[in-house]
Order: C-alpha cells, then sequence, then structure tokens
C-alpha cells in the first residue's frame, strides 16, 4: 500500500478528519485542536486502482449529480440523522442561502463535522470524475472517503469563500472544552470568533456570515429573560412599561463590551432642543443576575410629558461582553399629582 499525504488548510474549522473512512463506532487516532488552520489528510491507495473506466460500448460513469434528487439531502431533511450524531442537542436554522444546500460529511474526526453546501451548488462540485456515491452514509446523509472521492482544494475554496458552512463539536478533547466551552454558557448561543457560533459546545461557522447572526440561528430556546428574575426583579420590571428589543432593533441580539454605550446608542441625545436636559447614565451595577443601566432625557416641550426614563438590563455573554435582554420605560407626568414617573401614559 502506498500513503500519500496532502496538507489541507481550514478556516476556523476542526479538523476535516482521515480520508479513510472507517465505520462508525471505530476510534480515530487523531485529536483535533479546535485552534489548529492546518489538517493533514492521510490517503491509502492500493497499487493497482480498481477503478472502472468507460470503453466506447459503455456509458461514462454517472456523477453524483447527475444521479438524481437523492444524492443530496438538505439539512431540513437529515434532522433525524444530526440529532444522533450531535447527541440530541438543539440543532440551529441554516443562515439564508443555505437551507436547501447539500449535507455531506468527509472522513472520520473526533469533531464530527457536517459540510453544508451553498444553495444551488451540486457535489460535483467536490466530487472527484466517476464518484457516482458516497461509500458511505450517516443515516441518509452522504459520508465520503476524503482524497479518494472528494476534491480537498476545493472544500478549501468552497469554505474560503463562503460557499460551505461547517457544523462540529468543538469540545471533544481536554484542550477543546477548555478553548471552546469552558467559561461560555451552557444553555444558550455564544460567540467563539468572528464567523462562529456554539451552543453547548456544537459550532456553526461560515466565512462571511457574522457570529453575532449566527447565534441567532438555534430558535425555539428558553427566553433568557424570564430566567434568574428574582420576586423583587418582577417587582421592578412592573414599574415600567416593557419596549419589546424588536422594536428597538432592526437585528437581534445586541451584544456589546459597553452597556453604557449600547444604552447611550439607543436613547441618548445627540442635540439638544429647547428645554431639553443632557442625558443622564447611571450604572446601578448587578441586580440578580443582571447589569442594570438607568437613562434619563428630562425636559420636553410637551404640556403633559416632562422626561422618558428607561432601563435596560443586560446579561454577561461571552466572557467579556454583555447582551441586552430587556427594556422597561416610564414616562414623566406633569399634569398628575404630584407629578410623577409612572410606566402610564400622561394624561
Amino acid at each position: 500500500m502506498q500513503q500519500r499525504l496532502l496538507t489541507l488548510v481550514t478556516v476556523g474549522a476542526l479538523a476535516v478528519a482521515t480520508t479513510h473512512c472507517t465505520p462508525a463506532g471505530t476510534a480515530s487516532n487523531s485529536t483535533p485542536s479546535p485552534s489548529a488552520t492546518a489538517q493533514t489528510v492521510a490517503e491509502q491507495q492500493p497499487d493497482t486502482p480498481g477503478t472502472e473506466t468507460a470503453t466506447a460500448d459503455s456509458p461514462p460513469p454517472q456523477t453524483v449529480a447527475e444521479a438524481g434528487s437523492s444524492a443530496c439531502i438538505t439539512w431540513s431533511e437529515a434532522q433525524a440523522d444530526l440529532a444522533l450524531t450531535f447527541d440530541q442537542a438543539p440543532l440551529p436554522q441554516m443562515p439564508a442561502g443555505f437551507e436547501s444546500g447539500c449535507v455531506f460529511k468527509v472522513g472520520q474526526g473526533l469533531s464530527s463535522p457536517v459540510y453544508i453546501l451553498r444553495d444551488g451548488i451540486g457535489l460535483n462540485q467536490i466530487t472527484n470524475p466517476g464518484v457516482t456515491t458516497a461509500a458511505y452514509s450517516d443515516g441518509a446523509i452522504p459520508w465520503f472517503q476524503g482524497r479518494r472521492e472528494v476534491d480537498p482544494d476545493m472544500l478549501l475554496i468552497m469554505t474560503g469563500i463562503g460557499d460551505m458552512v461547517t457544523y462540529y463539536q468543538a469540545c471533544v478533547t481536554a484542550g477543546g472544552y477548555a478553548s471552546n466551552c469552558e467559561g461560555f454558557p451552557d444553555n444558550e448561543p455564544y460567540i467563539l470568533s468572528e464567523d462562529t457560533a456554539c451552543l453547548q459546545g456544537n459550532c456553526l461557522q461560515v466565512a462571511g456570515v457574522p457570529a453575532t447572526h449566527l447565534v441567532t440561528l438555534w430558535p425555539n430556546l428558553p427566553d433568557p429573560t424570564a430566567q434568574s428574575t428574582s420576586n423583587e426583579q418582577t417587582a421592578i420590571r412592573n414599574q415600567y412599561r416593557t419596549v419589546p428589543l424588536d422594536t428597538l432593533f432592526s437585528e437581534l441580539p445586541v451584544i456589546g463590551p459597553d452597556a453604557e454605550a449600547i444604552a447611550l446608542s439607543t436613547f441618548g441625545r445627540t442635540d439638544l432642543g429647547e428645554g431639553e436636559q443632557p442625558t443622564v447614565v447611571t450604572n446601578e451595577g448587578y441586580q440578580g443576575d443582571y447589569l442594570v443601566i438607568n437613562l434619563t432625557n428630562e425636559g420636553l416641550a410637551d404640556d403633559s410629558v416632562g422626561g422618558y426614563r428607561y432601563r435596560l438590563e443586560f446579561e454577561s455573554f461571552d466572557n467579556d461582553q454583555v447582551k441586552l435582554v430587556w427594556v422597561g420605560q416610564q414616562n414623566y407626568c406633569w399634569r398628575s399629582l404630584p407629578p410623577q414617573w409612572t410606566a402610564d401614559l400622561c394624561p
């Protein structure tokens, strides 16, 4: 047997894996490093290849793309098989442009990477000429034998230009757990890098799509604003009129390193009109699980409303950042007796 090696550079993903697939359940000797950007792909090839060649009397081998739609399974169609691969963890939706893309696997790796092509790109774009079908399958998901069946250079190109999504397990080794999972939320998506977001150690990575968008692709998760609110916290919120976040921002979640800066950019005054006073921002520190910022705008040209006060609650996110989870508003009513801050509309 002759062994050839190819070094394949990936963009942020874990191991592409060994090129000769072993049956499911067979242990791999490789230990993928989450921070690695190079992966050696080994191919064992017979001295006398057993591939069939076309003759004048026989048609050329059919490619995967020509084999029909059954050769391509989409993310939504593969949910049952993906759930088994990723230990029944919640699965994300695909970013726009990948909802109907072909799902496939290559080789064997501890990180169990699954690849999704952009809509309209057939599997024949990454398979070698003459490949009729994948040698293996993971349920209905085609599982190719590395260099025997796929073009590794094309995988690299697809990843680099953002035409392929990688979904993989990032915490399967001690080093991977320390780098990719330790200190991050257990039941909430988090940002691992600028183009990678994860939930419970399962990571979604695609070049050209910011991680701030990728974290929104895990649906039907518990509402963080409904968690860890004490009776005291609930009583305080009841003194405000809740402002839905999607009425304030065109894209959620709202994440950043500075809670006061987020509050000012959302409600702060930049130019003062007649009678208006400068915006006042107060950092109240953590109250329970939430960092609280109060912002007040007083002095309005209105005979009933004298000002607005906002309460913004943030939770810690991705170690050194915060995420806005709740906003409440009060009005200062001149005509009330006595004048007061209230969640109600002013008379």
